[in-house]
């Protein structure tokens, strides 16, 4: 079973995905609101902020294979 972050089935550090949605259409790829556990450390003296999962599950949005070049809608803003 391939799952759409590209993490193995068996992967320990992946989450059951929260789609995120606009309307009808769900978005699969894109920080969520979850912390990665063990992410956080101090920086200068204070927290810094944790790793999140990515909507899909993988463990670090940033590093997941689909973020980027997203399977479901890519978005585009620009000013007039």
């Amino acid at each position: 079973m391939t799952r759409p972050c590209g993490c193995p089935p068996d992967a320990a550090d992946h989450v059951e995905p929260e789609p995120d949605w606009i309307g009808n259409v769900p978005i699969i790829h894109g920080e969520s609101e979850r912390p990665v556990p063990g992410t956080s450390h101090m920086l200068y003296g204070y927290p810094s902020i944790p790793d999140a999962f990515c909507l899909c599950g993988h463990p670090n949005y940033l590093t997941c294979p689909e973020t980027w070049g997203g399977s479901v809608m890519d978005l585009e803003i620009r000013s007039a």
